[in-house]
């Protein structure tokens, strides 16, 4: 009985071992890499936004019926999606809400 008592009850099979650091993912190539994305797509943005804006001053009748087709676009898109066409999303239209404007009569 003595001899049960005594005996070891765990019994280590192999030593233990501390865990390795994960290889991936590399922090800093991971943000080194998005910065550099980043930057270089805000700077193809920003130089976009500076053709079309010259392209703009340069050829205004082109702008006007770009500018034009872009309304209207924008204003089929809020129908479909049934906004019908308001800017706060109220698509219901109460034509009793609205006044007529009347002149101001001149002083005499």
């Amino acid at each position: 009985m003595d001899e049960i008592n005594d005996a070891a009850i765990i019994t280590v099979i192999d030593t233990a071992v501390a865990a390795r650091k994960a290889q991936w993912p590399r922090y800093g190539a991971v943000l080194t890499t998005s910065l550099l994305i980043g930057l270089f797509a805000g700077l193809f943005f920003a130089g976009s936004a500076a053709v079309f804006e010259h392209w703009r001053v340069r050829n205004p009748v082109e702008w006007a019926a770009l500018a034009q087709s872009l309304n209207s676009e924008k204003a089929a898109l809020r129908r479909m999606l049934g906004r019908g066409g308001s800017r706060h999303g109220n698509s219901r239209h109460d034509p009793a809400s609205e006044r007529p404007v009347v002149p101001a009569e001149p002083a005499a």
